[in-house]
């Protein structure tokens, strides 16, 4: 018995040797993990994600009406008549304002009366020269005929069958035929131009028929095309002169926004682009247009230019005058990839955005595209090796980023979108290194060890 002693007093403290061992390994696994966990960053991620994104200009302006005129008086006169209330809604030619216009209308008739008589006179000259051109005619019959009584009464003479007396006779009647019929002939041509002129006279009265006509209608005032009385000056009873404010009338249906921009953008803008307007009168309605027209001079003063958008009212809920918002779209990307501007940083003017790939920290820099007020496009996507190019579904650093290493571990916090989920996470921080390895724990090792001592 006394012999056995020694032996289990070697045994005990061989276990006991083994033990110390397995709680020093344990203690030095718990360091490494408390290191790691020190160095790691605890960061939140989202996941990036493509989404159609505008880019859009704002600016202001308000309505106007593309057509809008000044209605004035053209003659001097009374107002008559008003059959139009301020503010109406008028068509094309509807009457605005009557004039007293007696008196045009008399000045009227006598031009009516004119022409008239100068349509009777080309009638009567007409008939002047026709009886002129049959005078002309009987004229050239007598000369015919004359001629012949000379021709025959010369033969005569020659036989002896006349005398010398009845050729003179003969002769002397050739002679007047010949007369007769030069005065035909200027009849013929006073006949003429008697003619011509009576015609001249006819269109000079139907002119100053027409003139009348013409200015008796500015004793009716009419619209000139449709659209809004916007302001009326005369109610009836008044005098007017020529070039007098009658009213306004406005086009409402055809309207316009001009907007005003900095010559810096004139590259960015082009006739076509959509235009997306809020109006305070009609807040809960978007209204929308196009540019259709760029100013080609900028203002030397203020070094801006002035571009003009059309606006579409269809249900004609707008009015020129209003206030408006716009917003012009300059781009569009239907698959963006947007970083929002809490997640940026910046050395000097260039900006940059970690992502978290294989558990680290990468740094990427961000080439700009399309920037609204709370995001900037990344224009550098792509996928394979480019390990510079954003990529869709990267984990983007949202929070935790400042002063973040290019290559630092990274932890993620519970509200994380596209991390580790917090119960995995916190299932696999629980096990020893060791069984994250695939190793035996500390009491496998211990067993292996009193093994081998046996």
């Amino acid at each position: 018995m006394s012999r056995s002693h020694p032996t289990l007093v070697l045994c005990f403290l061989s276990v006991l040797a083994c033990n110390r061992g397995g709680t020093d390994a344990g203690s030095m696994v718990k360091d490494r993990e408390a290191a790691s966990e020190t160095k790691a960053r605890l960061v939140r991620v989202l996941p990036l994600e493509a989404r159609p994104i505008e880019e859009r200009l704002p600016c202001t302006g308000n309505v106007e009406s593309l057509h809008e005129v000044s209605i004035l008086a053209r003659v001097s006169a009374q107002v008559l008549e008003v059959p139009v209330e301020e503010g109406a809604v008028v068509a094309k030619g509807q009457v605005l304002v009557r004039l007293d216009d007696r008196e045009a209308a008399l000045e009227l008739e006598a031009a009516r009366i004119d022409e008239k008589e100068a349509e009777n006179a080309v009638a009567e000259a007409a008939l002047g020269l026709a009886d002129a051109r049959r005078r002309l005619a009987q004229a050239k019959l007598d000369l015919d005929q004359a001629a012949r009584d000379h021709e025959r009464t010369a033969k005569g003479v020659e036989q002896e069958l006349y005398g010398a007396k009845d050729l003179e006779a003969a002769k002397l009647a050739h002679d007047r035929a010949r007369n007769d019929l030069e005065l035909a002939r200027a009849a013929e041509e006073r006949a003429r131009l008697g003619l011509e002129k009576a015609k001249t006279g006819l269109e000079a009265a139907r002119i100053q028929r027409r003139l009348q006509e013409r200015r008796l209608e500015d004793y009716t005032v009419r619209a000139p095309f449709a659209g809004i009385l916007a302001a009326l000056e005369v109610r009836g009873g008044e005098w007017t002169s020529p070039q007098a404010m009658l009213g306004t009338l406005v086009d409402h249906r055809d309207l316009i926004v001009r907007l005003v921009r900095p010559q810096r953008e004139l590259s960015r803008l082009r006739v076509g682009q959509r235009v997306e307007f809020r109006l305070d009168a009609r807040p809960e309605h978007p209204f929308f247009g196009d540019l259709d027209w760029i100013s080609p001079i900028v203002d030397t003063q203020t070094g801006t230019f002035t571009v003009r958008a059309r606006l579409e009212d269809p249900e004609g809920l707008l009015r020129p005058g209003l206030f408006a918002r716009a917003w012009i779209v300059t781009g569009a990307n239907r698959q963006a990839l947007m970083i929002p501007k809490t997640a940026v940083l910046y050395e000097g003017e260039l900006p940059f955005a970690f992502v978290a790939r294989d558990g680290k920290a990468l740094r990427l820099p961000i080439e700009r595209g399309i920037e609204t007020r709370d995001a900037i496009e990344a224009r550098n996507v792509g996928g394979g090796l480019g390990i510079r190019n954003f990529r869709f579904g990267d984990l983007l650093v949202v929070e935790g980023q400042k002063d973040l290493e290019d290559g630092r571990p990274l932890r993620f916090t519970e509200d994380s979108k596209g991390g580790p989920r917090p119960a995995e996470a916190a299932a696999r921080d629980g096990k020893p290194e060791e069984e994250k390895k695939g190793l035996p724990g500390k009491e496998a090792s211990g067993v292996r060890i009193k093994g081998s001592g046996n």
